[in-house]
């Protein structure tokens, strides 16, 4: 990226680390017997944004590396 900001460069992979630690949380929240459920829909919802961050983000990284070996 031409840019200089710090945050512009890093949004994807800030992503990708919150909505994965997000989901590992949840997992030892809901997996302790604490008395504390997490409910179905936002397991749904953190599955989804993560499925779709992990393919965006790694299918965007493998699209960049094919077209620089391609062009050069």
């Amino acid at each position: 990226m031409k840019s200089d900001s710090w945050l512009s460069k890093n949004t994807r992979p800030l992503s990708l680390i919150f909505l994965t630690l997000s989901m590992v949380f949840l997992i030892l929240l809901d997996s302790f017997d604490w008395g504390f459920n997490v409910a179905e829909g936002w397991v749904n919802l953190l599955q989804s944004l993560l499925i779709t961050v992990y393919v965006a983000y790694f299918g965007s990284r493998g699209a960049e590396k094919f077209q620089k070996i391609k062009n050069g």
